[in-house]
């Protein structure tokens, strides 16, 4: 009878010990999981803050259908996500989104002034020639927003 009273208490505090782990190693990993977030949304902060784009020089081409402006970096980071950057155009107060592409409907980027250095990518101080195939009446306004929130709007 005290053999079994010791196999289960034995039993009682092997499965308190195991119990314990499991929970203490979800608590270690909920908490690591919720500081990487932390620091991931910091940085993304930080880039944000040291992202900065101007445009100017809009022109407006009426037998081709676009319109051409150059979006200069002003910010002191790199911009190279291109595929997740969204232009607006509106015209008659209506603002609509131009995906990347070809064609009508759509914008493309033309080229990088100077682009010597990180090819590809809009570098602090260069200028990025956008070109956008508007579709229905001529643009009034343009609007550019890159992948870090960052946006830039100018009359046409």
């Amino acid at each position: 009878m005290g053999t079994a009273s010791l196999i289960a208490s034995a039993v009682g505090i092997l499965l308190l010990v195991v119990t314990a782990y499991v929970l203490i190693g979800g608590t270690i990993m909920t908490a690591e999981v919720v500081t990487m977030a932390q620091q991931d949304s910091f940085h993304a902060g930080e880039t944000r803050m040291r992202t900065a784009i101007a445009i100017t020089n809009t022109t407006v081409n009426l037998t081709t259908g676009t319109l051409a402006f150059d979006m200069r970096n002003t910010g002191g980071e790199i911009i190279d996500d291109f595929d997740h950057m969204d232009i607006f155009l509106a015209s008659d107060g209506v603002p609509l989104r131009y995906p990347q592409g070809s064609g009508a409907g759509s914008w493309s980027l033309s080229s990088i002034e100077p682009d010597a250095i990180h090819p590809l990518q809009l570098d602090p101080d260069e200028v990025a020639i956008i070109v956008v195939a508007f579709t229905g009446t001529p643009p009034t306004w343009v609007q550019a927003s890159t992948s870090t929130g960052v946006s830039a709007s100018a009359y046409v």
